[in-house]
């Protein structure tokens, strides 16, 4: 279970695709203790706590408290608190990179791709272009960690710039890339046969990565790769709303998902008197009801209609998926398996080992270990 703590409506962005409300709203000490008591009790041997905003590093001196109170809470015991953040790189320094690396403080890096397209959607409050403030970050990060992620999301206007743009994110030695769609924005026709064209050649670049042994993480080919050929799994581990993750708003307020947070109506709860069962499973039980326009789909277990925190965002009704959200996933479904099946023809020793082999994390990782000290396996 993880407890994603809203510390702030604020931020020093002003993304365009972003449905943040912006307020000089941000959770107190009191709230963010009592955000972490509640998951030591809920959890087991660990817990996750992540930390959100607005501009989660707007609070830095906060974050500094919370995990300082997490490590006195569980003191020499052999339970773990896993902590993560989503950062536009801007505010970071060497300060809080050694705090990071000293707590295991796992973070994440927000870049939409090369100069042009970042500036497009992601500006600073007075309208300009933040390419440079968030590239400035990512050697940074990656000395502190060769996997850490880049989260970056395509837009309409951007879609013509998504080939480059990965590439160009990779070239700068990110290997783990979470590309995710703004679902919520108004996607005509052309821009999304220019998404699929887009895909199709990035298809061909992944291919050579993979044939050429070179390990990359491009999350939308990798999450339809593996839902085929883990079907059942696949289907088995989709998100539990509610379940896999709880929001805490700057107020203390609980609720099932990033998107949920601040509409009451959704509340499953306080961090002052913990989580209503009840209302819990009123709302899971909710998100599972089927849209009759998926009934019937072959590819139905394959997508992502079952993502509430999407619906939400894009139509409003948890069980209703857009109409973009059913076109993408039919463009990028054929794609993935395309790569999949060539690559299984080919024999390919790396694609084989890390979709085939459920050890391939373990063997990944003791290589890159062997690797960054100059040795072999």
């Amino acid at each position: 279970m993880q407890y994603t703590l809203h510390l702030t409506q604020g931020c020093n962005f002003a993304c365009k695709y972003c449905g943040l409300a912006q307020a000089e709203l941000n959770m107190s000490r009191e709230t963010a203790f009592a955000a972490v008591d509640l998951a030591l009790a809920e959890g087991d041997t660990s817990v996750g706590i992540g930390f959100y905003g607005g501009e989660p590093l707007l609070c830095k001196s906060l974050i500094y408290d919370i995990v300082k109170y997490g490590q006195e809470q569980i003191g020499s015991s052999e339970r773990k608190i896993f902590y993560k953040l989503t950062t536009n790189g801007s505010l970071l320094d060497d300060e809080f990179l050694h705090f990071a690396a000293k707590n295991g403080l796992f973070i994440s890096l927000s870049l939409d791709g090369n100069r042009q397209a970042h500036n497009l959607n992601r500006l600073d409050r007075s309208g300009k272009g933040t390419y440079s403030k968030a590239i400035s970050a990512l050697p940074m990060l990656l000395a502190l960690n060769p996997f850490t992620p880049v989260m970056m999301t395509a837009a309409p206007n951007t879609a013509a710039y998504l080939a480059d743009s990965v590439q160009h994110i990779f070239s700068l030695g990110v290997r783990n890339l979470i590309c995710s769609l703004d679902y919520s924005a108004q996607w005509s026709e052309s821009e999304l046969e220019a998404l699929r064209l887009q895909y199709k050649k990035l298809a061909e670049y992944y291919l050579r990565c993979v044939l050429e042994e070179k390990k990359l993480f491009f999350s939308p080919f990798e999450s339809k790769i593996n839902s085929h050929i883990k079907s059942r799994e696949y289907c088995s581990e989709r998100c539990k709303l509610g379940y896999d993750q709880i929001s805490v708003g700057t107020d203390g307020a609980l609720y099932p998902c990033i998107q949920f947070v601040g509409d009451s109506s959704y509340q499953i709860g306080h961090v002052s008197s913990g989580i209503e069962q009840t209302r819990r499973k009123e709302i899971f039980k909710q998100s599972r009801t089927e849209h009759k326009e998926c009934q019937g789909c072959a590819l139905k277990k394959r997508c992502l209609h079952t993502c509430a925190c999407i619906n939400k965002y894009s139509t409003v009704n948890i069980s209703q998926p857009s109409p973009v959200l059913c076109a993408h996933e039919r463009m990028l479904i054929p794609i993935a398996d395309g790569i999949a099946a060539r690559l299984y023809k080919k024999r390919s020793g790396l694609f084989i080992q890390q979709h085939y082999n459920k050890l391939y994390p373990l063997i990944s990782l003791a290589e890159d270990f062997v690797t960054q000290q100059g040795g072999k396996l």
